[in-house]
């Protein structure tokens, strides 16, 4: 079982998904049926937009996939053994391996709506799991009076009861040592970016260069909102930079802007120079006058601090 990315060849009436996961069996034939729920669910709905999570929802299908293949099981097969299906095999084996319920039920949340999809499609009669109801907690809001669910909402009966995480946020210790390190200066300016304005990793690599300009014309500014358009950053990655592509706007402390613009005009431009690079719409580029690359990991290396990957985490929004 394998997962490839699609290249610009794949389209679908016309149009180019380059990108798209695709699931190859040992055969080296494409999975139909996972192949058309993908299609349907990030393409056809119309809802999943980003690439990223094209290829979250293709790896949920390959690791599952993956698993029947190796236990020899069919996905048609309610049943695993005795009254065990399958879907709770899967979940089972996945807790063995240590991993999260929040993670595996992100999982198991994507192949319920596959065996959904499998049903409408008459591949199977029925799905592999039962609805049961469960008493859920929602707190007292503002509207609490006018829920009639009484507390209560329909589960499938395979997912996991998720504890809910703490949010990671860095300590007074660990923001000094974070900015006290003696980092490239690009790095460093995309560590206080992190920590002083909450962006996503994909976001600080793909800041546009464009997005500051001269602080002169905002004296007396406290901070500077700045929006952040996937469609900007796209054009500088290839892919979206904001998390569901949705645009944002983020708020820059003045003081960390003028250094940026300044960083803009004399750092950044000899970084260019010296490497002969004649322009780069990302901010933040390495000492190569390139951008990073948004898969590697040359900046968690080149600070190997676990501060580095809160921060980034706590940044997410």
């Amino acid at each position: 079982m394998r997962i490839i990315r699609a290249t610009e060849d794949f389209k679908l009436h016309g149009n180019s998904y380059e990108g798209f996961p695709l699931i190859i069996n040992s055969e080296v034939e494409l999975v139909r049926e996972v192949h058309q729920f993908l299609i349907y669910f990030c393409i056809t709905r119309g809802r999943v937009q980003s690439k990223n999570s094209w290829w979250r929802y293709g790896q949920d299908m390959y690791d599952y996939f993956g698993f029947l293949e190796g236990a020899n099981l069919d996905w048609r097969s309610s049943l695993a053994d005795t009254q065990h299906s399958v879907i709770a095999a899967y979940r089972d084996w996945s807790v063995g391996l240590g991993l999260s319920s929040k993670t595996i039920n992100g999982r198991l949340r994507t192949l319920i709506k596959f065996y959904e999809f499998a049903v409408r499609k008459h591949w199977i009669e029925s799905v592999p799991f039962d609805i049961e109801v469960v008493i859920v907690n929602k707190g007292k809001g503002f509207l609490a009076h006018t829920d009639k669910s009484g507390n209560v909402k329909a589960s499938p009966d395979v997912l996991l009861t998720e504890k809910a995480s703490q949010l990671q946020i860095l300590t007074k210790q660990e923001v000094k040592r974070l900015l006290s390190h003696k980092a490239f200066i690009s790095q460093h300016l995309i560590f206080r970016l992190a920590v002083q304005t909450g962006m996503r990793k994909e976001e600080l690599l793909t800041f546009p260069e464009s997005y500051i300009q001269d602080p002169s014309t905002r004296r007396g500014k406290a901070i500077v909102p700045v929006v952040l358009s996937s469609k900007d950053m796209q054009v500088v990655s290839g892919q979206g930079g904001t998390k569901g592509n949705k645009e944002r706007t983020i708020h820059i402390p003045i003081g960390l802007y003028e250094r940026l613009w300044q960083y803009k005009l004399h750092e950044r431009n000899e970084l260019l120079l010296n490497n002969e690079v004649a322009k780069q719409q990302t901010l933040l580029i390495n000492r190569f006058g390139k951008p990073y690359s948004i898969k590697g990991s040359i900046l968690n290396k080149e600070l190997n601090l676990n501060s580095y990957d809160k921060c980034m985490t706590s940044g997410r929004s």
